[in-house]
């Protein structure tokens, strides 16, 4: 695997919700608050082992982009934006911190017990490198990609199964809506790529007519 091709494409990475707190606020809403990504964690996805580096969210949260907090990745499972003030990202020593106040729906109450039941146990984000902003070196024999910074970071969401996390991670390289494997060989690799493109395109549609984007 081209390991530096991954820059250029959506990618997603996750971490345990290991210090996700849920709670009813004085809105009768939801105040919810967790780490989305870890820095210096080390992944191993196979092929290569990843780490974020600390301050890599640094550069894209400067530049204050609308990003949506999900359920699953999925657009239409929306529960707060930056957009509207009603969540907020930071970095703090740890890596990723998100802070969301959700208005009262069926989901945020359906995503609010399943925290609690510990079945929504992860957070994850949907994410583009970018040319320049990951450092690639061997270590122990194996490829490791550190990422340094983000062109765009398309969503954080909620999830019940954080498959990157720490060494059980596995590669997926994905659009907001969908995963794919990306194949050794040029031609099927092109055809997957262009098939990420089409679904990141509705992804983008879907998001820009719910007023995210």
């Amino acid at each position: 695997m081209d390991v530096a091709s991954l820059d250029t494409i959506p990618n997603r990475r996750s971490a345990q919700l290991a210090e996700a707190e849920m709670v009813e606020n004085a809105e009768g809403g939801f105040n919810f608050e967790g780490l989305a990504a870890v820095y210096g964690e080390e992944a191993d996805l196979g092929e290569f082992r990843e780490s974020i580096a600390p301050g890599a969210f640094g550069k894209i949260l400067a530049s204050k982009p609308n990003v949506p907090l999900l359920l699953e990745h999925d657009p239409l499972a929306l529960l707060a934006t930056t957009g509207s003030g009603r969540m907020q990202l930071s970095e703090d020593a740890r890596g990723l911190r998100v802070k969301a106040s959700m208005v009262r729906t069926d989901l945020s109450e359906r995503v609010k017990a399943l925290v609690g039941s510990g079945d929504l146990k992860g957070m994850s984000i949907g994410f583009v490198v970018g040319r320049g902003n990951s450092r690639i070196e061997h270590r122990s024999g194996k490829v490791h990609r550190t990422i340094t910074g983000f062109k765009k970071l398309l969503d954080c969401c909620v999830t019940f199964d954080p498959a990157y996390a720490g060494t059980s991670a596995e590669v997926r390289s994905a659009a907001l809506a969908g995963a794919y494997t990306i194949p050794a060989e040029p031609r099927d690799r092109r055809i997957v790529l262009d098939e990420m493109a089409v679904r990141m395109a509705e992804s983008d549609r879907e998001l820009q007519r719910l007023g995210v984007l």
